[in-house]
């Protein structure tokens, strides 16, 4: 039987997240302006903890690439 290996799956979990915080953070930004949105706001929005999103980006900065390079 052929399957995915357990660091397949972690890979693909933490991509998701990943893409969830992106997502996330293009919502807001979409509503209000660069220096109006917080960690925090982002962190609800995806439903996530702050640590999380610190896990994957670095600052909101690091973020604000990320949407920009999604499109």
């Amino acid at each position: 039987m052929k399957g995915n290996t357990f660091q397949e799956l972690r890979e693909r979990e933490q991509y998701l997240r990943r893409e969830i915080i992106v997502d996330a953070t293009e919502m807001l930004f979409s509503h209000k302006a660069f220096h109006q949105i917080n960690m925090k706001d982002i962190a609800d929005e995806a439903n996530v903890s702050v640590a999380s999103i610190y896990r994957y980006f670095e600052s909101q900065d690091d973020l604000l690439l990320a949407v920009l390079l999604k499109h």
